[in-house]
Order: C-alpha cells, then structure tokens, then sequence
C-alpha cells in the first residue's frame, strides 16, 4: 500500500514540475533543475515502477500539447519504457515520444491504433499523433480506419491538423460511403479551419452533403471565422446562424405543445437515442455522457419549462463558466470553445469535439462571445413525435427507466 502511494506521489510530483515549465511560470528555472535532477535520478536506478511514475507523470503533462520540448532525460527514460514490464507504460512512451519528435518513425502509433485489445482511449491519442504528421502515407493510414465505427469519427477529425482545400475536397468524395461516426468528423474536420469551410458549403451546394448533417456547434463555427462571405453563405442553409430575436414566444409555442399528457405517451427508447445523438456528447445523465457542460441527472427533469429555456436559449441562462471565446489562429484554424484555464504561456480550451490546448504565439484574434457552447438549434428539424420522445426521456426518473 505504501509503495503504491509513494508512485502515485512521485507522479504527481512530476507532472507538477513538468506543467510548471511548459507553463513558462516564474519558478520554472527551478522546475527545471528539479525536473533533471528527478529524472537523472530516476533512470540511474533499477526501478520499473519507478520509471512507471515518471512515465505516467510526463503523459498526464504533455498529453494533448504540441511545440514542446522534450524533457530532460527524456531518451534514457524513453529506453527503458520501451523494455517496461507493463506493455501499457511501452505504448505511453510511444504516445509521448509522437509528442516530443511527431516526425519520428510512425509504425509503433500505427501498431497501437491496429491493436484491437489496446484500450480505446490509447489508440484515439496515437490517431490524434498521427493527425499531425504532414505525410501522404500518415493520410492514407488515417483514412483506413473511416470505416471503423469506434475509430471512424477520430480519425477523421484528427486529419484537421494538416487539411488543405485539395485534402477536404477528397474528405468531401468519401463522405456518403462512411458511417454517420466518421460523417462527423469530416464535418467537424471541414468546418474547423476558415480556407476549408468553403468546401464544406460547395459540398452542401452540390448536394454531396446533406445540411441536415451538419452540426450545430459546426455552424457556429462561421460565426467565429470573422469572414462576412461565408457566414452569409452559411445562413442560406440553417437557423442556427440567424440574429436571434425574443426567445420567449418560441419557449411559450413549443410549452403549449408539449403537454405532459402527450408526453407520457412518447417513446423512452427513442427518446434516448435522440438524446445521445444530440446531446449525450456534452452532457452526462443518468451516468451516461459526455463532462463538457453541466451534469443534468439532478436538474429539474420534471419541468418542462426549465428544459425548454435552456434548450431554446441557452445563452440567455448560461453561466459564466461556460460561456464562449473564438479563437483565430495564424495558421488559419478557428477555434470556438470555453476557456478551462490559462497561463502567461497557453490557454486550454474545451470545444464541442476536444480539449485544445494552444500556445498563446499562435492566437492571431481571440473575442470572448456572450453565448453559451451549447448551440440553440439542437431542437431544429426534430418531428412533434421526436420531441415527445426526447422529452419522455429526459423527464423520465431512473425507476421508470428501469422498467
């Protein structure tokens, strides 16, 4: 038991002292000495669980970050994780060596993606490694693995990082023969960076993309891309992007609709179905979701009223937590999302599809918005009977659901 403590405090003391030198903070001269002198420590001894807790301590630092320099030691460390015991802390050494060198030799990334018994997470972190390597056979690996439904989505958003007009018009090609996964993140993907948000909309034009395929949060991508020419574009095709005027007269309509008589005669399967594809990626409910805005399973689920003002405006009651900043980068990514934290050095920003974090040299615009992440069109294009049947479902206590 004591010696399980003492890894876990060895971890944490290291990825303290690695966060406070990415971080550029007054103390990070001395983080740095302290770092080495860990580490040189470290890799002098025959200590595998001890290599273990630096490993792990470094990944829980430099996972999701890019433009870093590698630690000190780091090669030693990364040999002896590489002969580890424990094959999972062999697979972190590649993860994080994909981050400190992205050029370096892709097959151990692309072993750990192939790898059906790897967990899921381990292999969407070694597709997002692979994303950013600018390299045609990295593309046509990535590509692979659009039909794959766990994979599917992250692969191709992952290709995001190195998209150009010619690589979202192939993306566009492939679209209608992937599952619906991999349909959202070329969406997500297309829709992330100003110069291929064009061939998203060419693509909708030519009806190689269905509107009612994309996203809300991705339309409200082009609100954040400070050009006048696509957002106009982009209004012809949803309402999401509309100025939006008195919210009441709409929350008061769809209040009269949804009566708690024609509710309980909606269907809670369907319902839950629509709740996952709508909803379930930001929020959590009943244990079941995603952790980007609020925990709902406490909420007023019984009250209509409540859910209807927070569905249809949601800006108008979101906390200020949870509100929204664009971000522009110089390489011409745009980036809406609520900012978690920030130093002098980085800002670490949680969008609709990823944590990011971003150097502060590469913001070119930042504009804090006065709107909630949670987009307002999520109820656009669903039957009277779907809202019945997402409203029986989020109205619905776990007893009931148990049923």
């Amino acid at each position: 038991m004591q010696s399980t403590q003492l890894d876990k405090l060895q971890e944490l003391v290291l990825r303290r002292l690695a966060a406070i030198i990415v971080e550029k903070g007054k103390n990070s001269d001395l983080a740095h000495q302290g770092l080495s002198f860990f580490l040189a420590d470290a890799v002098q001894r025959d200590l595998p669980k001890l290599h273990a807790a630096c490993i792990r301590g470094l990944w829980g630092t430099y996972q999701g970050r890019s433009h870093v320099a590698k630690p000190p030691y780091w090669d030693e460390l990364a040999a002896l994780g590489a002969k580890h015991p424990d094959v999972t802390i062999q697979r972190l050494c590649v993860l994080l060596g994909s981050v400190f060198d992205p050029n370096k030799d892709i097959q151990p990334l692309v072993r750990i993606v192939e790898d059906k018994n790897i967990p899921i997470a381990e292999r969407k972190a070694a597709i997002e490694a692979l994303g950013g390597i600018d390299d045609p056979e990295v593309i046509d690996r990535l590509k692979r693995f659009f039909d794959d439904q766990d994979l599917g989505n992250s692969a191709a958003y992952a290709l995001r990082r190195t998209l150009n007009k010619s690589r979202a018009e192939q993306m566009v090609d492939l679209f209608g023969q992937v599952p619906d996964p991999t349909r959202r993140g070329i969406i997500s993907a297309l829709a992330s960076r100003v110069d291929t948000m064009e061939v998203l909309l060419d693509a909708i034009d030519n009806n190689k993309i269905a509107k009612e395929s994309v996203d809300a949060s991705s339309w409200r991508q082009f609100a954040s891309a400070n050009n006048w020419q696509l957002l106009e574009r982009a209004r012809k095709h949803t309402k999401v992007l509309d100025i939006q005027g008195n919210r009441k007269e709409l929350i008061e309509k769809e209040e009269a609709l949804l009566t708690p008589d024609l509710i309980a005669k909606g269907n809670v399967n369907s319902g839950r179905g629509i709740w996952i594809s709508k909803c379930g990626n930001c929020h959590k409910l009943y244990g079941q979701g995603g952790q980007i805005g609020p925990e709902l399973t406490g909420a007023q689920r019984s009250n209509i009223r409540y859910w209807l003002e927070n569905i249809l405006a949601p800006s108008e009651f979101v906390a200020e937590n949870y509100r929204s900043t664009a971000f522009r980068t110089l390489d011409g990514r745009v980036i809406t999302g609520v900012v978690l934290s920030e130093t002098a050095n980085e800002v670490t920003i949680q969008t609709a599809q990823e944590k990011i974090i971003l150097n502060i040299s590469e913001i070119e615009e930042r504009n804090p918005l006065q709107l909630s992440l949670m987009p307002e069109g999520l109820l656009e294009g669903l039957s009277e009977d779907s809202k019945l049947n997402l409203f029986k479902y989020l109205t619905s206590s776990p007893q009931e659901l148990s049923k």
